[in-house]
């Protein structure tokens, strides 16, 4: 878990955002983000380094994010958006501009650090999972981050900052975002339910401690930022152990005690993770965690799990090809998850960004990244989900009795280009072709064709 450092300004801000758009439909809301994206890039075509004014041992950053995405679809969840969930999606717009300010006191041996920021969101349009049936259109202003920390600076023997301390309303995610990462909800009233700014929890105590360059340690209490608002409170511990220059292990253990849902109240989760990365290239690399689960309320235990294995080739490219398997019981409750790259943890561009989640689901994934120049990274991914219980959890609600398990085929291709570290531009094309368990859940029968393109630039 990151938190600001004073050589570095990074004052706790929430990981890559994407977003795309299907191309041969400009719309007028297209058209303006385009104009947009075009206008922005004509400002920001080189790196620009972060600014911080200074004033004796106060430092101050402004903080300036903007997210513009056009996405369409066709043949919306297998051609039955409308009978299913009573709207139409097409094409429809997202952006977001995140702004406001940090600040950083020094304090000789240690420092205090505060930042606040707000959103302006708007959208336009029905997205894919149809979460704004009442919402079409969107257009708010509220608040993102507030919230004061302090780091121990070299106080203690065990490193620069080697401890550090928020509370209040921010980002915050801990080991592979599989179980925290996503302190609130997005579409719906909300909008933007693609690019997702709601990245912050409502509430927040957290303690981050280093103890040495191989050994962590987080302590976390959060609150969910959920509209409509769920009441729901967790606490938890994280630690990770590096080995060498090669092995990361990691434990994690989440409480979440209380919520008005009654069906997530009193869930505890147990989890354990490893990760190897090869020092050099080629060479193979490994990521796996287990999680245990009991549903206090439900009186019910449950299991989730992945393991993936890579290998870096090296050479021209530095193509990276890698396969995973996940497994989420049926009734296992995948708390609040988030993406780190493409297809984590949101699987699939389309099946995983708004039709299914994290439960009662299996999934094989292969990907190919290659980077066939400094500022361009292409990658491919191909996934075969299956149900793990046929007619349970969230494949209940079916046109009719779903019997096979064999779910859905999705095929990804995703070009990102960075010119320089403050743009990036992106463009996501997915082919979702439903097998039998699909066309018994929904009653469809269409391949779906999603595209997506999305520019954000972070000052």
């Amino acid at each position: 878990m990151k938190t600001p450092a004073s050589d570095s300004t990074e004052l706790g801000k929430d990981a890559m955002k994407r977003l795309s758009a299907r191309l041969k439909i400009l719309r007028k809301p297209m058209t303006l983000i385009i104009l947009c994206v075009i206008s922005v890039m004509s400002h920001a075509v080189a790196p620009q380094e972060e600014q911080m004014d200074r004033s004796g041992d106060l430092a101050y950053r402004p903080i300036f994010r903007v997210d513009l995405a056009g996405i369409s679809v066709a043949n919306n969840l297998f051609g039955r958006d409308r009978q299913r969930r009573g709207e139409h999606a097409t094409s429809w717009y997202e952006s977001v501009v995140n702004f406001g300010g940090a600040g950083f006191w020094d304090l000789d041996h240690s420092a205090v650090w505060a930042e606040v920021s707000v959103l302006g969101i708007s959208s336009g349009g029905y997205d894919a999972s149809i979460s704004n049936p009442d919402s079409k259109y969107v257009n708010r202003l509220e608040l993102h981050e507030a919230v004061v920390g302090w780091q121990s600076g070299n106080m203690f023997d065990m490193g620069y900052n080697a401890v550090n301390l928020a509370i209040g309303r921010q980002n915050y995610r801990v080991g592979r975002s599989f179980l925290i990462a996503k302190g609130g909800s997005d579409g719906g009233k909300r909008g933007a339910l693609w690019i997702g700014p709601h990245s912050s929890w409502y509430n927040s105590a957290t303690a981050d401690i280093d103890f040495n360059k191989n050994a962590s340690l987080n302590v976390f209490y959060l609150s969910r930022d959920d509209l409509p608002y769920s009441n729901t409170h967790l606490a938890g511990i994280n630690t990770d152990l590096k080995f060498g220059d090669n092995w990361l292990f990691g434990a994690i253990i989440v409480d979440v005690f209380a919520s008005d849902d009654k069906d997530r109240r009193n869930t505890f989760d147990a989890s354990v993770r490893a990760t190897y990365n090869a020092d050099n290239n080629p060479g193979w690399g490994m990521d796996t965690q287990y999680v245990w689960q009991h549903r206090g309320a439900l009186n019910l235990q449950k299991n989730a799990w992945f393991t993936e294995g890579s290998w870096n080739f090296g050479g021209p490219f530095t193509p990276r090809l890698s396969y995973r398997y996940a497994s989420f019981d049926n009734d296992y409750d995948p708390l609040f998850y988030s993406s780190t790259t493409w297809g984590t943890w949101y699987q699939g561009e389309y099946l995983g960004q708004y039709i299914l989640t994290n439960t009662n689901l299996a999934s094989h994934q292969a990907k190919l990244v290659v980077a066939p120049a400094k500022e361009w990274t292409l990658s491919v991914l191909y996934y075969y989900f299956l149900a793990n219980t046929a007619n349970g959890g969230q494949f209940t609600d079916s046109f009719e009795p779903v019997t096979d398990p064999a779910f859905v085929q999705e095929y990804n291709l995703i070009a990102d280009w960075r010119p320089t570290d403050t743009m990036k531009l992106s463009f996501v094309g997915a082919i979702t072709a439903p097998m039998q368990g699909a066309t018994q859940w929904t009653g469809g029968s269409k391949t779906v064709e999603y595209f997506l393109l999305i520019f954000s630039y972070d000052f």
